[in-house]
């Protein structure tokens, strides 16, 4: 496993012994003695952001000029279904799917670019949830994994700003594991409807890249089963 993300999940291990005591006594008892299940579904909108990728002690004239692909932003939309499965402990299923994008690289020798269309990409994945109140606000902290599918892309000649034709090579399909932690917030609205903000760090264990979420929208409660 990642250094890095071990990493993390040791700070929110820490964050739950840190404000587990204090926070208890502040909740609601009958919540927190609730063992009846809860299914909830959400709907959730945002951007992923991605990491830059190469530098340019990787440039060869000709063979990889554009040996950088900025960092940048895609639009993701997600959906997710989760089971309170014992009192504040929850396991949740999450498809999320972020959009391809117009991104602009550059030549670092001679300042050339064009623009091309970035690759598109599912997530989905199996994460284990906690629930509890944080500075006052219902929280919840979960990790998971999953799998990373991005799809390919047809080979394509473009024309550079200054007159030079570069192909991109045909991109194949593939999929790799994947490994989640995040945290999110939600504010009651009315009934079983909740509006719901998410943020996430998602770590690609073959590609080596982590990116971040940013997530929001609404989450409903579908099933309120009585004791």
């Amino acid at each position: 496993m990642n250094t890095n993300f071990r990493h993390l999940i040791f700070i929110l291990i820490s964050v739950f012994i840190l404000f587990n005591s204090n926070l208890f006594s502040q909740e609601d008892e009958k919540e927190l003695s609730e063992t009846r299940p809860l299914l909830f579904l959400s709907y959730q909108m945002g951007i992923t952001s991605i990491p830059q990728v190469g530098d340019e002690t990787e440039y060869i004239h000709g063979i990889n000029s554009f040996p950088i692909i900025p960092s940048h932003t895609d639009k993701t939309v997600s959906g997710e279904v989760s089971l309170r499965i014992y009192k504040k402990f929850h396991v949740a299923f999450t498809l999320d799917y972020s959009m391809n994008t117009k991104l602009r690289v550059t030549d670092p020798y001679d300042g050339d670019s064009f623009v091309f269309d970035t690759l598109s990409f599912y997530n989905y994945y199996l994460n284990f949830r906690y629930r509890t109140k944080l500075l006052g606000l219902k929280t919840y902290f979960s990790i998971g994994a999953g799998k990373n599918y991005t799809n390919g892309a047809k080979e394509e000649s473009i024309t550079t700003e200054k007159g030079y034709t570069v192909l991109l090579n045909k991109a194949e399909a593939y999929s790799q594991w994947l490994l989640v932690a995040n945290m999110g917030i939600d504010f009651n609205l009315s009934g079983g409807l909740c509006l719901t903000g998410k943020f996430s760090i998602l770590n690609l264990t073959e590609d080596k890249v982590k990116y971040l979420q940013f997530l929001a929208g609404l989450k409903f409660i579908v099933l309120n089963k009585e004791k």
